[in-house]
């Protein structure tokens, strides 16, 4: 638990220190989400903030490599692929069908790859077909990544989503 607890927190002061160069770069280079009339911000923002967080993310997740399931290694692969691509989009945009078809083929392969697990009313299975089971699951991962991906905009939330989901990872692990 302990090692856990220090590995939570040396992520989240690393993710820190990493959003504070990269936006410092992104600023100097001009790398900036202007304002539209989809925008949430009112003022140019620096892009990039996530690539500190998946290098980071991907350092963490490859000290505990050999410990690691299968599934975790196919996950941390599948969502590497995905933050390239958001990176790919922040440089130079991608359309939107080619962002989705990726984000798609990515859920996809990574259910082809771990299963389609069995969704659940309380503990009970629910009766339905795979195939049923994994179009939910596809739709759902693709959903949660764009919605994700839009709260980016705004100002802390997506950090404030990452930091909440990260503790409740590590209660999970931790058995609590």
């Amino acid at each position: 638990m302990r090692y856990l607890l220090a590995l939570g927190l040396a992520c989240f002061l690393a993710s820190l220190i990493g959003c504070e160069l990269v936006r410092r770069v992104a600023i100097r280079r001009a790398l900036l989400d202007e304002v539209n009339q989809r925008s949430l911000h009112t003022v140019p923002t620096p892009r990039l903030g996530g690539v500190a967080v998946v290098v980071v993310t991907v350092a963490a997740s490859l000290l505990g490599w050999r410990a690691a399931t299968p599934e975790i290694h196919v996950l941390v692969a599948v969502c590497g692929g995905i933050a390239v691509l958001g990176l790919r989009d922040d440089l130079r945009p991608v359309s939107a069908l080619v962002r989705i078809s990726i984000q798609i083929a990515a859920s996809i392969a990574f259910l082809a790859l771990v299963g389609t697990p069995a969704l659940l009313i309380g503990h009970e299975p629910l009766a339905l077909p795979t195939g049923i089971v994994t179009a939910l699951l596809v739709v759902w991962m693709v959903g949660v990544s764009n919605i994700y991906n839009f709260m980016d905009g705004m100002d802390g939330l997506a950090g404030f989503q990452a930091v909440t989901a990260s503790l409740a990872l590590a209660v999970t692990l931790a058995g609590a």
